[in-house]
């Protein structure tokens, strides 16, 4: 019978639907600015009026989008009656283009308050049973008071929609919308009636939009003129009510419509398009889905419709200067367009060496020490505001650092446009081409690719005219900044070398003031360069072939390389690997290859030093021999939580060859207690035994991070800063060469993250970075950074060049001990992770992998952090597999865990000591209970420890009590209403103690608290909005004891009870539950929550600090709730799912207490819409998702 029941209830809401065009709804929303003003080039608008401008002409609205220009209140397919008055002028505090739609505007209303004929927009040319959205865009004229009743006049619509004009306050924006679904008749009216006299609704302008569940917010928009560099932009935007889950995109660009370049399973909205042709049109399309289904389609129909975009027209760029290099003797540089010559300076033989050959013709030999050409002051050059300009030529080096040309001020050393090698004058990045400007205190850089290679390579600096600075290499673009067309006033022009930096001795050492290299050809050009035009001197260089890895690898090296410029078609490479530089001896390679890569077939040994070489041939003829490169195996950097002694990794099982704290605030030499058995030496004066310290001035000590146990002692102090243009170098001296090492730092946060990295450089691998950020972590906790290396000799040093000198690296201590065989890492249970008691898996990996194929293991577990009380030791046992059972574990109780691995009979390696818990199998019991069945009366009784609760602003008391989920409930108004819970310092819960808190609640209300108790501590449950920041109508829980956190759930706000539990064990896992089913979980470590007061429907300390500048709507709850309760132990399952089960099946959509036919009516008349209850799952629309909802549940 159920069965058949269900198919007559799928029947009857289809005959309903085709019955039912869907109810209409209003809403309002504040407008700031453009983005928020929900006007979108990727919406489909069939109606938009801007009023009061030049009739007819597009008027610009903002985000791409044109609405119609209105000064005579008709157009197309729509029309305005009876307004009879005009404004011209005003300003607003919405910001943007948007903010020109609230210039001007119609208004009066001929009827008055009491009469029959008042203001009245009709929409024509609709598609019946298409659903819009309507938009009449506005803003307050006063604090308050224009009040409106606005009506629409489709079937479904909701009746008056009363609304303040000025509900954000005078000069502020305001949307009106209006979501309904076309009538039969195809059109719609709207009628807007004053309520008090002269107070009419001011009509700027509106727009009608085909409603889309998800739309894309594109860039660029329709008939853009754009760069040949593009990125486009095409985020997914759901409407609201509507959830992206993990949206995916698909994406097609092109010249041709007809023939697009797909590029598909894109996780981002947003694509990098580089290197266009100009004056080119550009096609594209996005398809949108999100878990497998599409959502959105520029061309659903399949018709070719696309976007279109063009790129500029660009004049090629001129020469303005031109220094060729071309002589052999004297001092003088000639610049061949206008005769600004320039002066070498400080070459050794400017009669001989100096000038040797180039690329085209002679060159200049620079000596990396002192020489270098003055190009004077007098030459004007194309760098003034606004203007577009270029550099270009030619560099031949293996310096890792070192100005190839340089532009600067000599008075205030504010305006900089510079191209050098590695060092740019405020961070190091050996070896790479970089660019680096400045202008009004803003600096600006471009870090390229390396350009080391002792080969001609050609640089290219390019400023379009939107101020977008690109730098090219060898006709690749290696990065883009803008530097808003500033101005640049330099008079210190100089090649090879920086003419400030030498004047002012730094920054840097003398050796990076100057380039030591060839330099060729440099021109300075009026305009920007075009590709065809960099293409060409770069086809100067006869082949060029960019290696990678360029010196240094790790294991498992595949080899790299661009086809040389000018290859003819079916060319094959040959590839040559050795251990001498003449390749005497080859050990590995390849002939014949048509791809540019090689995969080595035989393992690199670390230590040894390899060189390789590529040839190209054509047919039988070899055409090209590369330069041999060189590579070896070098260390790798790696990450690891600092928490306390337990993961410290510190043990007296390993060999340190080094173990130094920074202690500036101790004793030097002293020995200071690490932990785990292990001691280190302390430093006051930056140097000891094998290793030392140098370029770090300043010290701190009294630091105090969340760091427990005694390696706490390593984080309590640290050097920092740098000498002026000097990098700090940790030293590491007395090691074995050929050994395998490991480096510690230990370190913490020191502030917000991003705003600490450092280009740390390692010995074994001087010509590449690891870009580590030392804030990574949340502020003040710990981390180490470890690097693992074979010694290439005996010493070892580590370089921190930070990215801003200001944020320097923090050295706290270090140590170095000689590496293991292989590393172990423990799996499952995560940390700090719960799990049923009993039988418990426990995994483990090696690191790397495959490294322990020939070990067996040990296992300990205890409930000590020290593995002192063991309840499981292995240790005589050899486990040959990396996972195991563990049987009969208690419940409620920590446990400690440690992995060792074995070759024969001996231990080689430890793992960290892992922990986990056991879940409690002891029921929650009440320990407070707020049952809300008082029925009448302002209070709310408790009964269990008398903690009564006080209803406050209630204007009836007696009716604000209501059927609840048992007895009856509690309605809050949302507005003013609370129940004051007076002082409940009794309910502070201790550290360590489990506790859980429960309730029913039912609400619509996209904000408001339901309940929270405060301060000092925070334990509070709310809806949407949390004191931080929102997510409207999700279920929020916060505390904060030690710290913030919070669990964000489902969406709750569809006026249907929901029932929560929050579940904390004694050990600090905090789990949530809504309507039985887990939503999340957090991790306090147990803090305790002192309390002083407490509230349902409101947090008091938001009413306290918060009521003049938060809405009292986001202050209150606007619902129901019942059945409050505070249970001391952690609930189990049972009780979650029993408490659960007290809620209405979610089928029943009148909660009557029966999912019959009229709860089928209900759904028929949301049909499609996002209406409650009818949109049982919250996606947006009843469909036929909720009806199989209704099906499951029928006759309960």
């Amino acid at each position: 019978m159920k069965r058949c029941m269900a198919v007559f209830a799928a029947l009857s809401v289809a005959w309903l639907c085709m019955a039912s065009a869907g109810a209409g709804t209003f809403s309002v929303s504040p407008w700031t600015s453009d983005a928020d003003s929900g006007i979108n080039a990727g919406k489909v608008y069939t109606h938009s009026a801007k009023f009061r401008t030049t009739e007819g002409d597009p008027f610009y609205a903002g985000n791409g989008v044109w609405f119609e220009g209105d000064n005579d209140k008709q157009g197309v397919s729509w029309r305005f009656f009876n307004l009879p008055s005009t404004f011209d002028g005003g300003t607003s505090n919405v910001t943007g283009d948007g903010a020109n739609l609230l210039v001007s505007f119609f208004y009066g209303d001929p009827g008055g308050p009491g009469g029959t004929v008042h203001p009245q927009l009709a929409l024509y040319d609709l598609v019946p049973g298409t659903r819009y959205v309507t938009t009449f865009y506005a803003k307050g004229w006063e604090a308050s008071g224009r009040v409106i009743n606005v009506s629409a006049d489709d079937p479904g619509n909701p009746g008056v929609y009363q609304i303040d004009q000025d509900l954000y306050g005078g000069g502020n924006g305001l949307l009106l919308k209006y979501d309904y679904v076309a009538p039969g008749s195809g059109q719609i009216i709207f009628t807007f009636a004053e309520t008090m006299t002269n107070m009419s609704w001011h009509h700027y302008a509106f727009s009608n939009e085909v409603y889309a569940p998800v739309y894309v917010d594109r860039d660029p928009y329709e008939g853009a003129v754009t760069d040949l560099n593009v990125t486009l932009r095409f985020g997914a935007i759901a409407a609201e009510g509507v959830e992206l889950v993990s949206p995916t995109y698909d994406l097609y660009w092109g010249t041709d419509p007809n023939v697009l370049t797909p590029v598909l399973g894109l996780t981002e909205g947003t694509y990098a398009l580089e290197g266009l042709a100009e004056a080119t049109e550009y096609h594209w399309q996005v398809d949108v889905f999100d878990e497998g289904e599409r959502v959105f389609s520029t061309d659903p129909n399949n018709v070719k419709r696309t976007w279109t975009f063009k790129t500029k027209t660009l004049a090629p760029a001129a020469k303005v200067l031109e220094y060729k290099m071309d002589e052999d003797q004297l001092t003088v540089v000639p610049e061949s367009v206008a005769g600004y010559d320039g002066v070498a300076v400080g070459f050794d033989d400017p009669n001989g060496t100096s000038w040797t050959e180039g690329l085209a013709g002679n060159c200049l030999d620079f000596d990396g020490i002192d020489s270098y050409v003055d190009l004077g002051d007098e030459a004007p050059l194309p760098f003034g505001a606004g203007q577009a300009f270029s550099i270009s030529g030619y560099v031949k080096t293996t310096d890792m650092m070192g100005p190839i040309i340089a532009f600067r001020n000599s008075q205030d050393g504010d305006p900089i446009v510079a191209v050098t090698v590695g060092f740019d004058g405020t961070s190091v990045l050996p070896g790479r081409l970089r660019y680096i400007s400045r202008s009004g205190g803003v600096l600006r850089q471009i870090a390229g690719p390396r350009v080391v290679d002792g080969q001609w390579n050609h640089f290219a600096l390019v400023r379009a005219e939107t101020g977008v600075v690109s730098l090219y290499l060898n006709g690749q673009l290696a990065g883009t900044v803008n530097d808003g067309l500033a101005a640049y006033d330099v008079d210190l022009r100089s090649i090879g070398a920086e003419l400030a930096w030498i004047a002012d001795a730094g920054p840097g050492a003398p050796d990076t003031w100057f380039l030591n290299g060839l330099i060729d050809e440099v021109v300075i050009w009026q305009g920007a360069l075009k590709q065809d035009q960099i293409d060409a001197m770069v086809a100067a260089i006869p082949y060029r072939i960019n290696p990678l890895p360029a010196a240094d690898t790790g294991a498992g090296v595949v080899l790299h390389w661009e086809a040389p410029f000018g290859t003819a078609e079916g060319a094959t490479y040959s590839v040559y690997v050795g251990t001498d530089p003449d390749l005497t001896l080859v050990t590995d390679g390849a002939t014949g290859l048509t791809n540019t890569e090689f995969a080595l077939t035989e393992p690199l040994e670390a230590g040894t030093d390899y060189y390789w070489q590529v040839e190209v041939v054509n047919g039988d003829q070899t055409v090209y021999v590369s330069p041999v490169w060189s590579l070896s195996i070098v260390g790798s950097f790696s990450g690891h939580a600092w928490t306390s002694d337990a993961d410290s990794d510190i043990s007296a099982d390993k060999t340190y060859t080094h173990k130094v704290n920074f202690g500036p605030g101790g004793t030097d030499g002293a020995m200071v207690n690490a932990g785990n058995g292990v001691s280190f030496e302390n430093d006051t004066n930056r140097s000891g035994a094998n290793w030392s310290l140098a370029n770090v001035p300043n010290d701190f000590t009294g630091h105090t991070p969340p760091i427990s146990g005694d390696s706490l002692a390593l984080a309590q102090a640290f050097y920092f800063g740098e000498n002026a243009g000097f990098c700090p170098v940790l030293t590491l001296t007395g090691l074995t060469p050929g050994t395998r090492y490991v480096t510690t730092f230990y370190t913490t946060a020191f502030g917000g993250a991003g705003a600490r990295f450092c280009n740390i450089i390692a010995g074994d691998n001087p010509y590449n970075t690891t870009r580590i950020d030392q804030n990574a972590p949340i502020d003040r906790n710990g981390w180490l950074i470890k690097y693992t290396y074979t010694a290439p000799s005996s010493e070892m040093t580590f370089t921190f060049a930070a990215e801003n000198p200001a944020n320097s690296w923090h050295h706290y201590a270090f140590s170095n001990e000689e590496a293991l065989p292989f590393e172990l890492a423990l799996v499952s249970p995560a940390p700090r992770a719960h799990v049923d008691a009993g039988d418990v898996e426990l995994r483990w990996r090696d690191v790397p992998a495959g490294a322990a194929a020939q070990a067996t293991f040990n296992i300990i577990v205890a409930t000590d952090a020290e593995l002192t009380s063991r309840v499981v030791d292995l240790t005589n046992q050899a486990v040959p597999d990396m996972r195991y059972t563990v049987e009969g574990l208690d419940a409620d109780t920590q446990y400690f865990w440690r992995i060792e691995g074995l070759l024969g009979a001996q231990v080689v390696t430890r793992s960290a000591v892992g922990t986990f818990f056991t879940r409690s199998t002891e029921p929650a019991a009440i320990l407070v209970e707020w049952s809300m069945d008082d029925g009448t009366g302002e209070t709310v009784t408790e009964t269990y420890a008398g903690l009564n609760g006080t209803l406050m602003n209630f204007d009836d008391p007696n009716t604000a009590w209501v059927p609840g989920i048992s007895n009856t409930g509690l309605e809050l108004d949302g507005f003013d209403d609370y129940v004051d819970l007076g002082n409940i310092s009794g309910l502070s819960a201790p550290a360590g103690f489990a506790f859980s808190m429960s309730g029913y609640f039912k609400t619509t209300d996209p904000e408001g608290p339901i309940f929270a108790m405060r301060p000092p501590g925070i334990l509070a449950v709310y809806v949407g909005f949390d004191g931080a920041d929102s997510v409207p109508g999700h279920f929020r829980f916060i505390s904060a004891a030690d710290g913030l956190r919070r669990i964000t759930g489902p969406r709750v706000d569809d006026g249907r009870w929901h029932h929560f539990a929050v579940t904390r064990s004694r050990f600090g896992n905090i789990e949530l539950y809504i309507d039985g089913v887990f939503a999340g979980a957090t991790d306090d470590f147990g803090a305790a929550y002192p309390t002083e007061q407490g509230a349902f429907g409101t947090d008091k300390v938001w009413l306290t600090d918060w009521s003049q500048s938060h809405p009292a709507e986001q202050l209150h709850l606007d619902g129901t709730i019942d059945q409050i309760t505070i249970w001391q132990g952690v609930l189990l399952p049972s009780q979650i799912e029993a408490l659960s089960a007290m809620l209405p099946p979610r089928g029943d959509l009148n909660e009557d207490g029966n999912v019959d036919i009229d709860d089928l009516l209900i759904l028929a008349a949301g049909w499609l819409t996002d209406a409650v209850p009818a949109d049982i799952d919250l996606s947006g629309r009843a469909d036929i998702e909720d009806l199989a909802v209704l099906s499951q549940d029928w006759g309960k």
